[in-house]
């Protein structure tokens, strides 16, 4: 199998659909391989496609944000998907105090591999 290959053809598939949804997943998960390959994050460019989620997947765009930020290790992220969590939260009703509830127990497990990570 060639590096990227599979991630690349999938993304190249999801653009040529034009659903926000998963071309918004789709580059996240280019980025996320890159990093993995070994390949310098271009984190501008990650952050223009964070910018995509809140309107093409809001309900997850606090879990995709805070993956990410532990990823690539920016902690200003993990604010965001915070912020990103706490506002689906107070529009949840019922569900927002197990939303919160949600979001701390992620949130202590993407704080350790974000300093790591930053620390470099």
């Amino acid at each position: 199998m060639r590096q990227g290959g599979d991630i690349a053809g999938l993304r190249v598939k999801l653009g040529a659909i034009g659903v926000p949804r998963y071309v918004g997943a789709g580059r996240l998960l280019r980025h996320r391989a890159d990093r993995v390959l070994g390949v310098r994050p271009d984190l501008d460019a990650v952050a223009a496609d964070l910018d995509l989620l809140d309107g093409a997947m809001a309900v997850e765009a606090w879990w995709w944000t805070g993956d990410v930020a532990a990823e690539l290790g920016v902690p200003a992220w993990l604010d965001r998907a915070a912020q990103r969590a706490e506002r689906l939260a107070a529009n949840a009703g019922p569900h927002g105090d197990g939303l919160r509830r949600a979001l701390a127990a992620r949130m202590r497990g993407w704080e350790v591999p974000v300093r790591l990570v930053a620390g470099r």
